[in-house]
């Protein structure tokens, strides 16, 4: 039983937007995994864009042993992307609702 509850125990945290930019504040990467039309389109000032394709490919890499949170249109990919960084050592977030809830939130998006 304790196997199981491994196999299927979150490895990555999921934060609100609020606790994300503090998080950034503190020195976290803060990762966009979406394509790069929907970077061009908006996207958090402080971010780094790496598409999710590359995170999987080896994006642990890109962010070397600083913690991660992840981000993308409205929390999949990003949950996707942390929990592979989390399974490569980081310490990685996924941000709930994504660069939606980013933007209801006000925070600031540059093109």
């Amino acid at each position: 039983m304790a196997l199981l509850s491994k196999l299927f125990r979150k490895s990555y945290g999921v934060v609100d937007v609020h606790e994300a930019r503090a998080l950034v504040e503190r020195g976290a990467v803060l990762l966009d995994v979406r394509s790069g039309a929907e970077w061009e389109s908006g996207h958090a000032p402080e971010a780094t864009h790496l598409p999710l394709h590359e995170v999987i490919e080896g994006g642990r890499d890109a962010v070397g042993d600083r913690p991660v949170v992840a981000i993308c249109r409205s929390g999949g990919r990003s949950a996707t992307a942390a929990r592979v960084l989390a399974r490569a050592g980081a310490e990685a977030y996924s941000v709930r609702g994504g660069m939606d809830a980013w933007r209801r939130a006000g925070l600031d998006v540059t093109a």
